[in-house]
């Protein structure tokens, strides 16, 4: 039950503001307050310090919540750390709601977010609160021991091996208590899944260039979020960090292993940027363009998928060399994306050429000159349309084969043409270049930063959500670079 509560000391900036305090149970607090003229500035909106109080009173109390709705009673707590990430004007009726993500037997971390009397978001701010030793409550009784009472993941398991193509079946939901950290571990809260088509190839168990994903496990996969509590000297609670998280809330990682987890910067950058963009699919579309293709300023570079994750960094990087760039992709609005606000020169509708010669036709109409560098990632009719267009030592980059992943077989129309055209083509997992990584990382970022590099995202909401949406990525249902929100 919803119970108004004083607060215990006097805070003097909180008495002049009014506040009107309400604590819930399970972790969350909300704060009110009518904006009086002495709380604005000469603009007649509030205070920065007053949108801080609010978030940091709703925080706090939200650390205090699942422990007693008595202010008098259980532990007290002291801000330690508070970070804004969204500050705007902000007048009339605000309401502040705090909830609590995560606590241990000495920290709790929040989060907070102040909206108008409109709805409006008008601030938002996570913290770091210590809990006050000296009023122990007896729900830290066995914290000493590292038991975590109320921390329960939720994940994703591979349920079994799809038989052709995959179902909502081959996946499990299961939830388990996240056990004590040892030294040198990390605890990640993920806020962002990463789904990718190379995850379907990892469901079966045949030969492959990795392992196939374990069965009864966790889904494998790249995700980002937040150090909720580390121990490695490297990692800090509030490090904004990359890593193989998986389809689950939280995460442990073994903090000295190289590359397993990584801190990122999200000054200029939006966290998800480093699933996508900033990402492993930014990387490969770098790797595949520098290495592979090796493009020269006026040459012909044509890529499938070009929609997408991948697709879309490899077009925008190819025009930024000089290359007259042509996109594959299904349907006109994915190609009237990659033309209109990606800046490729031409884009085919393969859903609108269904057969080799009419995509062949469109491909030649597209593609006058020829084609110099392919940067393949569906096989199949569209690749054996592209080859019969490539000039000779033309260059082609194998990423992925999204044709055949739910094993059918992907014959190639006319291999003569690779010994007639001297073409190259060359397969390549990025994972393996891993030399490459910074380089490419550094010049994705500064794109991405300024501006200069667009791309669009698909967010399923929950973790319940990630089966559907990976289904749906593998029919070509999403919009961009496939992500999964869990915050």
């Amino acid at each position: 039950m919803n119970q108004r509560i004083q607060f215990p000391v006097r805070i003097p900036f909180v008495e002049e503001l009014g506040l009107e305090l309400w604590a819930f149970g399970g972790g969350s607090a909300e704060v009110r307050v009518d904006l009086a003229e002495a709380h604005l500035n000469s603009w007649e909106v509030a205070h920065g310090g007053v949108l801080m109080t609010l978030l940091d009173v709703a925080m706090a109390v939200a650390a205090r919540s699942q422990h007693s709705h008595d202010p008098g009673q259980g532990p007290g707590v002291v801000t330690i750390e508070m970070k804004t990430s969204f500050m705007r004007p902000a007048d009339g009726q605000l309401r502040a709601i705090g909830r609590l993500l995560h606590k241990t037997s000495t920290l709790a971390f929040c989060e907070g977010h102040v909206h108008n009397g409109r709805g409006e978001l008008c601030a938002h701010a996570s913290g770091t609160f210590k809990y006050l030793r000296e009023r122990a409550h007896p729900c830290f009784a066995q914290g000493h021991q590292g038991i975590r009472m109320s921390l329960i993941n939720h994940q994703v398991q591979l349920a079994s091996r799809p038989d052709g193509e995959p179902s909502i079946a081959n996946f499990r939901h299961v939830q388990s208590p996240v056990a004590a950290l040892q030294d040198g571990q990390v605890l990640v809260r993920n806020h962002y899944l990463s789904l990718d088509p190379y995850m379907r190839g990892r469901m079966n168990d045949g030969k492959s260039y990795a392992a196939p994903q374990p069965l009864d496990a966790v889904m494998q996969g790249g995700a980002v979020g937040e150090v909720v509590e580390s121990r490695h000297p490297h990692f800090a609670a509030g490090d904004k960090v990359v890593g193989a998280g998986g389809w689950q809330q939280y995460a442990v990682f073994d903090g000295a292993t190289p590359g397993l987890l990584r801190k990122v910067d999200t000054t200029h950058i939006p966290l998800q940027a480093y699933l996508g963009a900033v990402g492993m699919p930014g990387v490969t579309a770098w790797v595949g363009l520098n290495m592979i293709i090796a493009p020269k300023a006026g040459e012909t570079v044509v890529v499938s998928a070009a929609s997408g994750a991948v697709g879309g960094v490899l077009g925008q990087l190819a025009k930024a060399r000089g290359c007259r760039v042509v996109g594959i992709a299904g349907g006109p609005e994915k190609c009237a994306y990659t033309v209109g606000e990606l800046g490729f020169d031409a884009c085919v509708d393969y859903k609108a050429h269904r057969d080799f010669k009419a995509l062949s036709a469109a491909l030649k109409d597209a593609a006058p000159g020829g084609i110099d560098g392919c940067f393949e990632n569906v096989g199949g009719l569209i690749l054996d349309a592209v080859m019969a267009r490539m000039n000779a030592f033309g260059r082609i980059a194998l990423c992925g084969m999204i044709a055949g992943y739910n094993g059918q077989p992907l014959p190639m129309l006319n291999p003569s043409l690779i010994l007639i055209s001297r073409l190259k083509m060359q397969g390549f997992i990025v994972s393996e270049h891993m030399d490459l990584w910074p380089e490419a990382l550094k010049e994705l970022g500064q794109r991405v930063a300024s501006g200069q590099l667009k791309y669009r995202e698909t967010v399923a909401q929950g973790l319940e959500s990630a089966p559907e949406a990976f289904l749906g990525l593998l029919k070509g249902r999403n919009f961009g670079k496939q992500l999964v929100k869990l915050v």
